[in-house]
């Protein structure tokens, strides 16, 4: 093969690569510069909200799957007993 078509071809995918950066690049700062919303950001409901206030309840631990899955025949038994 000759190698000046080889430089060439090379030459050819690198402008290719930094014309689509440049393309990806005048892109972005388009959007930045209209101003465009963060699409992350909150947006308003279509129904007026109705509840005031929440109550987080984070319970860590719990049984372990051994506890909740084995068979308790002594459980059976005992059952009502209180």
């Amino acid at each position: 093969m000759n190698d000046s078509w080889i430089a060439r071809r090379r030459w050819f995918i690198s402008q290719c690569g930094l014309g689509l950066g440049h393309a990806a690049l005048t892109s972005l700062l388009a959007r930045s510069a209209l101003g465009q919303v963060d699409p992350l950001a909150p947006k308003p409901s279509h129904h007026p909200a109705k509840i005031k206030n929440v109550i987080l309840l984070y319970m860590g631990g719990g049984p372990s799957q051994l506890e909740l899955f084995d068979n308790k025949p002594t459980l059976r038994r005992l059952d009502g007993s209180l």
